[in-house]
């Protein structure tokens, strides 16, 4: 059973490539299967929008959100790293990292994140 599904996966993702070279469609499509709780496949789109832009930054949120969901948080901090050398400001990949952080008991840095994050809402609410 479950070799088909991987299998009936590999064939929706073989199709949906024929249709579509935009990674926004790609990042949808996982953001749609993520809020469906179906984080697996979701992280398959997300890499596949990843491929098309690698300086993608939100198809790097979207799959640590999901490595987050399956608790594999080594690989989401990945995820979420790549995101902030992208985009220095991500209050979103800064707030997930620490989440992360906080799920490996690494509290010190996961406050640093946290802190990090807070100082970039600051700064988005008095319009610096």
């Amino acid at each position: 059973m479950i070799y088909q599904k991987k299998n009936v996966q590999l064939i929706i993702i073989i199709i949906f490539s024929i249709n579509s070279q935009e990674e926004q469609v790609w990042y949808d499509k996982g953001s749609a299967l993520y809020n469906s709780n179906q984080y697996q496949e979701a992280i398959l789109f997300y890499n596949q929008a990843i491929f098309i832009n690698p300086k993608y930054d939100s198809a790097y949120i979207g799959k640590g959100d999901a490595l987050t969901k399956l608790k594999q948080y080594q690989e989401a901090i990945n995820c979420y790293n790549e995101t902030i050398s992208i985009n220095h400001q991500s209050d979103t990949a800064l707030n997930g990292k620490g989440f992360a952080l906080g799920n490996l008991y690494q509290y010190h840095q996961a406050i640093q994140c946290f802190n990090e994050f807070l100082q970039i809402l600051k700064m988005i609410i008095h319009g610096f």
